[in-house]
Order: C-alpha cells, then sequence, then structure tokens
C-alpha cells in the first residue's frame, strides 16, 4: 500500500515520523498481524536514491570516485513483513535510535562488494551526501530490492528511518 501524507498537516520530518510510528504500532496491535514496516519508495518504483559511499578504514576518496548504493529508507519490522532473508544479524529494532550509532542493513551483494573477505555485521561506512557520520552494519540480507537485480546499482542497503 502507499500512503502521501498532507504537506499541510505533516510538514516536519518530526511530524510524518510519529504519525508512521503510530499507524505501525496501531496495525502491529491488530488480531493476526505477525509484522509491520514502511520503506520511502516502493521497491518496483525508480524512487528511493542513489548515493556514493565511504568504506570506514579504507583510503578516503574522492565522493566523485567512491562507489554507489540504492538507498532506500525502512522502519523496524519491514524486513520481517515482507519476509526477507536474513543471512546474518538483524533488521532494525526500535532500539536503533539516535543515540547509538546509526544502523544500515545491507544485501548480500553489497557485502561481497566491500567485505569479500569477512563478515559485513559490525562493519561501517558513510554515505557523504547524508552525514559525515558513520553507521555500522547490524543485518546482512539476501536482497533488498528484487526489482533492482537488473540496474547498473545491483548492491543495496537501508538506513533506519530517524
Amino acid at each position: 500500500m502507499e500512503l502521501r501524507l498532507p504537506g499541510q498537516k505533516y510538514n516536519t520530518l518530526g511530524d510524518r515520523v510519529r504519525f508512521l510510528s503510530e499507524t505501525l504500532r496501531r496495525i502491529r496491535a491488530l488480531p493476526g498481524v505477525e509484522a509491520a514496516g514502511t520503506i520511502d519508495s516502493l521497491p518496483v518504483t525508480d524512487g528511493g536514491s542513489i548515493q556514493p559511499v565511504a568504506i570506514v578504514g579504507e583510503p578516503v576518496r574522492a565522493m566523485s570516485e567512491q562507489p554507489e548504493l540504492a538507498v532506500r529508507v525502512i522502519s523496524p519490522g519491514y524486513v520481517e513483513a515482507v519476509r526477507m532473508h536474513v543471512l546474518e544479524g538483524r533488521g532494525f529494532t526500535d532500539a536503533d535510535v539516535a543515540d547509538r550509532p546509526l544502523a544500515v542493513v545491507v544485501s548480500a551483494s553489497a557485502a561481497r562488494r566491500f567485505w569479500p573477505d569477512g563478515s559485513a555485521v559490525g562493519k561501517r561506512l558513510v554515505l557523504g551526501l547524508i552525514s559525515d557520520a558513520p553507521r555500522q552494519v547490524v543485518g546482512l540480507v539476501a536482497t533488498l530490492l528484487p526489482a533492482l537485480r537488473a540496474t547498473k546499482v545491483d548492491p543495496l542497503l537501508a538506513l533506519r528511518s530517524e
């Protein structure tokens, strides 16, 4: 389901986050609901963004020389709701909040690209167009967006909605 909030009523990020958090809380409380979550752009659309990524601990490169990843913003519960296969670690939880390291979930293809010799979980990366703050990988999934497998920017990561 796609949901568009009227900008006049929900004009700040905080307003939208509060609305979506409360909506998810109510949906999860419904009988028979096993999981519920949100994503910023539906998987079969052209939404989301492409971001340059820097891997913490590797030599610093100019942003124009950094590899790019397709990025989606998801909520806690999204990985479970769409039944993504978690290969290692976990999806987002409500504990992934601003006072903790920023969390990311990466696809297996992204993990192979950036950490071919070991586990991606616990590693850190920076999305310089968004923030210089490092983000820690908390989970590895088989794929985030099957519809993007054929695009030129295959590796994916998801950011927790703030």
